[in-house]
């Protein structure tokens, strides 16, 4: 009865080992998979914890004849209760549906300027999970412009005291990978860390040292997996860097292709390190420029550099990018509210909110009518994603009845409307002033308005 469970299936998505028994995992190929959890040790308590998982869970079920459990899903995980008693003594099988996770998680994508910066040029995570560098050594200068691997924004690191760290999370030492679009002119420096998952004594390493052939990959303070070779890149030259560890073991890319491998089990890493010295000298640092970095998580096995890495250049984020990150929503479009709190899904893009839970009051655009005697001020946050998106046109609409609505446009010479724009910490903070001698003295109607391509 519980052959399901064993034939066609791979092994468990979960690194560590489950106190109550094991989890085999088979994917339907309809975007459903069924993770078994085969219960050796039946709990005292009556339920089991299984960890979180990267897709929503739709049920849970008894293997040997699909009576439903109760469960309940949250931050630590699922919660599942058990029956009375397990149905042999050796082991009881449940199956938990969940929506089949994609080959690659990407945990934090760095796009070093194009999605804007936060105070001291901290360099921003465009995606949902908000890992933002926390930390700087000294802050580097931003080319927002153009020149960039893909003529997008950059970061260039001066070598000498330039630096982020600490993106608030304890990464997974397995099942990893990071990557990186970089250049340098200075081809004479030495042993410098350009991104790692730790510090130069832990986890996975990125670097440019020239005694070891320019820039390298190495399971930090254990082993070198391998480096370019001095002849193969010349300085001011873009070229892609990848440091992947799969099942144990760990591989450098270069531009896509393999360029060596390792088995050494990294030490344990807490704090992602960007453009430092991977030696730990004081006032040597990376010299050179970052275009765009990321962090991602995969299942055992699925990795394939040829559609997991980032190796064409990126189009500016949109709207299509951020609302794929929710996944289960019952509707995607723009104007709709699936999470029911009053803004629409596009709107939510804009001020930077959460299309899949509720968002309080503070994202909602307001209307001030007292700081300014001559004028009604519409005030709105703008997200660094919509900010930097050029599929989308970010405006504001008043009318005097619900019905005719005009564009307030930036014309201090002519209708006298204003729009500023204060740059926050993450978000802008714009305010549209509309003098009140274009509103009626009886009412008034402002809207934030968000149109797509």
């Amino acid at each position: 009865v519980n052959g399901e469970s064993i034939y066609g299936t791979i092994a468990s998505p979960f690194a560590t080992a489950l106190s109550w028994g094991r989890v085999s995992r088979k994917d339907l190929g309809d975007g459903t998979t069924r993770l078994f959890l085969h219960v050796f040790d039946w709990p005292g308590s009556g339920e089991i914890l299984v960890p979180p998982v990267a897709t929503p869970v739709h049920g849970v079920t008894m293997l040997h004849d699909g009576a439903a459990l109760d469960y309940q899903t949250d931050a630590g995980g699922t919660t599942i209760q058990l029956p009375a008693g397990p149905v042999h003594p050796a082991t009881t099988v449940l199956v938990m549906e969940i929506d089949t996770p994609p080959p690659v998680t990407a945990n934090a994508h760095y796009r070093m300027g194009d999605d804007g910066q936060g105070a001291s040029n901290l360099p921003l995570d465009s995606t949902t999970n908000g890992l933002h560098f926390l930390s700087p050594i000294s802050t580097a200068t931003i080319t927002p412009n153009g020149g960039g691997f893909d003529d997008d924004a950059f970061y260039t690191f001066n070598g000498i005291d330039q630096a982020y760290y600490d993106i608030g999370l304890d990464l997974p030492e397995n099942n990893i990978g990071i990557e990186v679009w970089v250049r340098t002119f200075n081809l004479a420096q030495a042993n410098q860390t350009v991104i790692s998952t730790g510090s130069n004594l832990d986890g996975l390493q990125i670097g440019y040292d020239a005694a070891s052939g320019g820039w390298f990959g190495a399971v930090a303070n254990v082993e070198f997996v391998g480096a370019v070779g001095a002849g193969n890149y010349a300085a001011g030259e873009w070229i892609h860097l990848a440091l992947v560890r799969d099942n144990g073991t760990t591989t450098f890319f270069v531009n896509g292709e393999p360029g060596g491998t390792s088995t050494a089990v990294p030490n344990n890493a807490t704090l992602t390190h960007m453009a430092v010295n991977a030696g730990g000298l004081p006032g040597n640092y990376f010299g050179g420029d970052i275009a765009e970095a990321r962090i991602f998580t995969f299942e055992p096995g699925e990795f394939n550099p040829a559609t997991a890495l980032l190796l064409e250049p990126q189009t500016t984020s949109g709207y299509a990018t951020w609302i794929a990150a929710f996944p289960g929503l019952a509707d995607t479009a723009p104007d709709a509210d699936p999470d029911g709190d009053g803004l629409p899904n596009g709107i939510e893009y804009v001020v930077g909110g959460n299309p899949a839970t509720p968002d309080s009051n503070d994202l909602a655009p307001f209307i001030d009518t007292t700081s300014d005697p001559g004028h009604v001020r519409f005030v709105y946050r703008l997200s660094p994603q919509a900010k930097a998106d050029p599929g989308v046109t970010v405006g504001v609409l008043y009318s005097m009845d619900l019905v005719d609505w005009t564009v307030a446009e930036h014309d201090p010479d002519g209708t006298g409307i204003t729009i500023s724009s204060i740059p926050m910490n993450i978000h802008d903070l714009v305010t549209v002033s509309i003098p009140r001698s274009l509103l009626s003295d009886a009412k008034f109607f402002a809207r934030l308005s968000a149109e797509f391509q």
